[in-house]
């Protein structure tokens, strides 16, 4: 699934980043990846684009602002194609953040479902570890009808 190694790619690259730059990096889910702003109302669905921010000075806090000097975009990921879905668990629903040693700066382990039309038993599960480091799997046990738990 391209999809699926895609959207790896650039959580691989958002860790790189925070760890090269010393600072914080943030993936956010966006209704417009033509646009600087992530998505912050409710909802998982990261199928229509993503937006990939460093964040100076990153003192702790899990949110994002596009009027904040601080945050710079490094860059944007694309809709997926026509019935291909991305959805977080609750955990990334609106962002992902690595901290600037490569760790998960979230409340929990995170997961993304990668599922075609063709149903669960075709998707992919990316997980990631509060170590940072995000893999892929085809068990989707953790996520019925490609919704992670």
């Amino acid at each position: 699934n391209n999809t699926a190694d895609s959207f790896l790619a650039a959580m691989q690259q958002a860790r790189s980043e925070a760890i090269t730059r010393g600072d914080a990096v943030l993936l956010c889910r966006t209704a417009d990846p033509t646009s600087n702003t992530c998505g912050t109302s409710s909802g998982e669905d990261w199928s229509p684009g993503w937006l990939m921010y460093a964040v100076r000075n990153f003192s702790g806090e899990v949110n994002f602002d596009a009027s904040n000097a601080n945050h710079q975009l490094i860059s944007r990921g694309s809709p997926t194609s026509d019935g291909v879905t991305v959805t977080s668990d609750d955990h990334g629903d609106k962002w992902l953040t690595f901290g600037s040693d490569g760790t998960l700066v979230e409340a929990g382990v995170v997961a993304y479902a990668v599922c075609d039309d063709r149903g669960v038993e075709h998707g992919r599960l990316i997980v990631i570890p509060m170590i940072g480091r995000p893999y892929l799997t085809n068990d989707m046990t953790d996520a019925p009808n490609c919704e992670p738990t």
